[in-house]
């Protein structure tokens, strides 16, 4: 049993909703979940799977057993990026 199993913590994006309170407006607080989920895209895409089952045992969790969905957010990711690397590289984009 993983020591977050056995000592659970409330969903981090609510926390930091919660914890930054009037500081961020209405707006702020709707787009932070979908901000967070950009950041997730670029991290797994820049550290890929075998480095996010590392950093997800370090918080605690059973890194493996996110595998199932790891990999398809990794493949999405790079496959993301590669698109908007060559959008960079267009002459439109220029």
């Amino acid at each position: 049993m993983t020591h977050r199993k056995i000592n659970p913590e409330p969903q981090i994006i609510s926390t930091v909703i919660e914890q930054k309170g009037n500081a961020w407006n209405e707006e702020t607080r709707k787009v932070v979940r979908t901000d967070a989920l950009r950041i997730l895209e670029a991290l797994i895409a820049e550290y890929g799977v075998e480095n996010a089952v590392k950093a997800i045992d370090k918080q605690g969790m059973k890194g493996s057993a996110y595998l199932y969905l790891l990999k398809p957010l990794h493949a999405e990711s790079v496959r993301r990026r590669q698109v908007s690397l060559t959008a960079e590289n267009t002459p439109e984009a220029v």
